[in-house]
């Protein structure tokens, strides 16, 4: 029996998707599964800063890049931010025993693009970390089929369910055979970032508590006119918070060694429903001032000093008010060395060219 963890949008974690087919498929099991919508690559740090995530799992799955490519756009991130998320969540995973698979997926009109893919596919070679290019799956299943590349999209953003269905066999193929193939050993010796979740659950004020199927977001309703002061440590640098996309109405302000305001009034994408989390990443080099971060709901009349995907004007008529569960903090570096078998640059595909 191998055990498999994920960390994916809406092209993998949900119902007949392909992590629900991976269930099903005999001699796999899931441990976990992180799903936080319309959120980029820094997702990863924020659910799996903890060995614990990765405690009797075999492999783990990473399905991060349609939203990276996105918040490229808008500028909300950049490839410098993504290049540290992911070959963090690459180490942090084979340094615990459990070998990363990342899913290289482009959406409908796209397929050819470079940019975010070609940036993923050079991170994973490097490093000698397992890909799946679901780009010549694609397009071999297109050709096979005498169809388009779009008719094998249910949307611009989501492959359909044959795509679905032929990525959880190409991972079940690969994961069978895998320990049987021979690689190279060797100690990985790479700088490692350590990252920590501040939560604000707990803070025994204006406390607000959701439950999902997916997850639990527990934290605060930051008012207008009222500031928290967290208490940090001295840090290198605030990478991201989590926020109620569905109960956010304002721009938040967080002030350190600078001050960042971030526009949260974003839009969700679950109609009526009360809780939608989303993490929303910050680029500025926000560090603390003495040992804390300050936050707050920021002057109506202040810009934000970065963009937020999919930002929305404010709206003044509607509640002053912010909810946020906690913030994602890099403490620091640690120099690690580990032991593993790692691929050769060519081995490392799991779809052979």
């Amino acid at each position: 029996m191998k055990t498999i963890s994920v960390i994916g949008q809406s092209n993998s974690i949900g119902k007949g998707l392909f992590v629900d087919q991976l269930k099903e498929k005999t001699g796999i099991r899931l441990i976990n599964a992180a799903r936080v919508g319309a959120s980029p690559s820094v997702l990863a740090p924020y659910m799996a800063f903890s060995d614990a995530f990765f405690a009797g799992v075999d492999y783990c799955i990473l399905d991060l890049c349609i939203v990276d490519r996105y918040t490229l756009i808008d500028r909300s991130t950049n490839y410098l931010c993504i290049c540290k998320w992911v070959e963090w969540i690459g180490h942090k995973a084979r340094r615990n025993g459990c070998e990363p698979i990342f899913l290289l997926l482009p959406i409908e009109h796209a397929i050819d693009e470079l940019s975010v893919l070609t940036l993923y596919e050079a991170i994973a070679t490097f490093n000698g970390f397992f890909y799946l290019d679901a780009r010549k799956l694609i397009k071999t299943m297109a050709a096979v089929r005498d169809c388009s590349t779009k008719e094998l999209y249910s949307d611009d953003m989501h492959v359909g369910l044959d795509v679905s269905t032929a990525i959880a066999d190409e991972l079940e193929k690969f994961i069978a055979t895998h320990e049987k193939r021979r690689y190279n050993e060797r100690i990985v010796t790479v700088p490692l970032k350590q990252f920590e979740v501040i939560s604000f659950a707990g803070l025994g004020q204006n406390e607000v508590n959701y439950r999902s199927c997916l997850m639990t977001f527990s934290g605060i309703r930051l008012h207008k006119d009222f500031v928290i002061r967290i208490s940090t440590g001295e840090i290198e640098h605030v990478h991201a918070f989590m926020i109620n996309a569905s109960q956010s109405f304002r721009k938040l302000a967080l002030d350190g060694n600078v001050r960042v305001i971030k526009n949260v009034n974003v839009r969700p994408h679950i109609s009526g429903s009360a809780m939608e989390a989303r993490i929303v990443p910050i680029c500025t080099p926000l560090r603390d001032r003495s040992g804390a971060i300050s936050i707050s709901i920021a002057g109506d009349d202040e810009p934000p000093t970065e963009p937020s995907m999919q930002q929305l004007d404010i709206d003044l008529d509607t509640p002053a008010f912010v909810e946020i569960a906690g913030i994602l903090v890099e403490t620091g570096t640690q120099m690690i060395s580990y032991e593993a078998f790692v691929p050769s640059a060519c081995e490392a595909a799991i779809l052979e060219a």
